[in-house]
C-alpha cells in the first residue's frame, strides 16, 4: 500500500509540474506550436481562403457544423457578441468557423448559415481530407455519431481557440465562460 501511495504522489507531482509548465506558457503569452498552423480552405463565397493572408491578425477559431442544434449556434452567438464587446480591439482579430461536416456544409449552406451571426466571421469548408488535416493540426475532433444522411449528428470539439498572428494556440474558451473573463484574457494577449 505504501508503494502505491508513493507512486501516486510522484505521478501527481510530475503531472502538476508539467501542467504548470504548460500553464506558464499560456499565461506568458508564448504560443504553443503543437496546436494550430496554416491551411487553405474554401469560404462561404466559394473562394479559396488562406489563413496566411491574415498574418497581421489574431484568430478566434471554432470547429462546428451548420446542422448543429445547440452548441454551434450558441458559440457563434457568443463570438458575435464578443466581437461587439471588444469594440476597436475586434479589428485585431479574424474570427473563423471551420466545419467538421464537409459532406453537408458546402459554401452555399455556409453562406445561408452565416446570415445568423456577425458578418466578420468567415465560414470554411473543404473536402474531408482537407478538414481532417486542419482538425489534426488544431487537436480538434468531429465525427458522425448517429442517424442516416442527411439527418445524422456530429460529435465535435466545442472550444473557441485564440491564436496568435502565426496561427498558434494562445488560449481557449468555452461558450459557457463568462464574457468579461474572455474579454480580459483576449485583451491581455493581443497587441
Amino acid at each position: 500500500m505504501k508503494f502505491f501511495l508513493a507512486v501516486l504522489v510522484i505521478a501527481l507531482s510530475i503531472g502538476g509540474v508539467l501542467y504548470l509548465r504548460e500553464e506558464s506558457k499560456i499565461n506568458s503569452g508564448q504560443a504553443i506550436k503543437e496546436i494550430g498552423g496554416t491551411y487553405s480552405l474554401t469560404n462561404q463565397d466559394g473562394q479559396i481562403f488562406n489563413i496566411n493572408k491574415y498574418d497581421d491578425k489574431y484568430k478566434l477559431t471554432f470547429f462546428g457544423f451548420t446542422h448543429c442544434p445547440h452548441i454551434c449556434p450558441t458559440t457563434l452567438s457568443v463570438i458575435s457578441n464578443l466581437l461587439e464587446e471588444l469594440g476597436n480591439d475586434a479589428a485585431k482579430i479574424k474570427p473563423v468557423f471551420i466545419t467538421v461536416d464537409p459532406a453537408r456544409d458546402n459554401p452555399a449552406r455556409l453562406k445561408e448559415f452565416s446570415k445568423n451571426f456577425d458578418s466578420r466571421i468567415t465560414y470554411l469548408t473543404g473536402n474531408t481530407k482537407q478538414i481532417d488535416a486542419v482538425k489534426l493540426k488544431y487537436k480538434a475532433y468531429g465525427n458522425k455519431v448517429k442517424g442516416d444522411a442527411p439527418n445524422y449528428d456530429m460529435n465535435h470539439s466545442t472550444m473557441i481557440y485564440l491564436l496568435n498572428k502565426d496561427n498558434y494556440y494562445l488560449a481557449h474558451f468555452s461558450y459557457t465562460d463568462d464574457m468579461e473573463k474572455i474579454k480580459e484574457i483576449i485583451k491581455s494577449k493581443i497587441d
